[in-house]
């Protein structure tokens, strides 16, 4: 995922995401992926894409040991970058 460039349509970020699902798109902009949908069109920068998406799935060592020896109640959610997002109200009723 090593570009810079704009994205101006939901197929293409989700192309640039590596062809993720419909759910998998909407479960990313509900977790703060910076993408913005403008009336009917969605727009995003590669860039902060690949800055969120490796803040997201980072997990914190001793978080992952915790998780290793069997209580993965004490994985928390790392939101280091929140980017801003919005849900088209066409797309989601």
């Amino acid at each position: 995922m090593k570009s810079e460039k704009i994205l101006t349509c939901k197929e293409e970020i989700k192309t640039f995401l590596g062809n993720v699902s419909d759910y998998m798109f909407d479960k990313y902009i509900k977790a703060g992926m910076p993408a913005r949908c403008t009336g009917k069109e969605w727009i995003a920068y590669t860039g902060n894409i690949e800055k969120w998406f490796e803040a997201y799935t980072r997990v914190k060592m001793p978080n992952a040991l915790k998780q290793k020896d069997g209580d993965p109640s004490e994985i928390k959610s790392q939101k280091h970058f929140t980017g801003q997002a919005q849900i088209c109200a066409d797309e989601h009723g």
